[in-house]
């Protein structure tokens, strides 16, 4: 995956493939990430897609590297069931979006959680 990455973006300098906790178990949830949740979030991140992970095995991840578009500030890949994948050409900015994304997946999925509590009926 790695490979197919850099290969088909030669401005791309790091990839760091993790499972936060907060992420990982967010793309369980199948729910669309908003990066308009705060600010810092939308400016690092954009727009994050969510992708299945038989997709992102196929053909040595080369729908994962296509799913990234670096000039355009899509850098931030979520993987159902598996985790998180962020490209950049700065190290560190390159972590802080892991870290702006893992915050932004345990925000959303503790509010997420708190509306579906909230509509929870003992009738249902």
């Amino acid at each position: 995956m790695h490979n197919t990455i850099f290969r088909t973006h030669p401005d791309v300098n790091f990839v760091i493939i993790c499972q936060p906790p907060h992420a990982t178990s967010y793309c369980i949830t199948g729910l669309p990430f908003d990066s308009a949740g705060i600010p810092e979030s939308h400016v690092l991140l954009r727009t994050v897609e969510s992708l299945p992970f038989e997709v992102v095995l196929e053909d040595d991840g080369l729908a994962l590297a296509k799913a990234f578009d670096p000039s355009s500030g899509k850098t931030t890949v979520l993987v159902e069931g598996y985790g998180l994948v962020t490209v950049g050409n700065d190290l560190l900015k390159t972590y802080i979006q892991v870290e702006v994304c893992e915050s932004m997946c345990g925000e959303s999925s503790f509010f997420g959680c708190q509306t579906v509590v909230a509509s929870f009926s003992p009738q249902d």
